[in-house]
């Protein structure tokens, strides 16, 4: 039982860390598009395209509907 319990704290502790790191990965991703800096250079054009892929694999539902590119 006590291991049950442990793997659940575990999850929920995760789940946390994982929105808190979405929230501001958003806020990042909200920040690059309302200045353009999508269109300032190919290195940003591709990182911030790797950070909506991060945002879009870790969305729980599936449906993030944020910054498209």
């Amino acid at each position: 039982m006590e291991s049950d319990k442990k793997a659940s704290q575990m999850i929920i502790d995760l789940q946390d860390k994982n929105a808190k790191l979405r929230m501001g990965l958003g806020k990042l991703l909200q920040l690059c598009k309302n200045t353009d800096m999508q269109k300032e250079s190919s290195t940003w054009y591709h990182f911030i395209g790797l950070a909506q892929q991060m945002m879009d694999e870790t969305d729980p539902t599936g449906k993030w509907q944020g910054i498209r590119l």
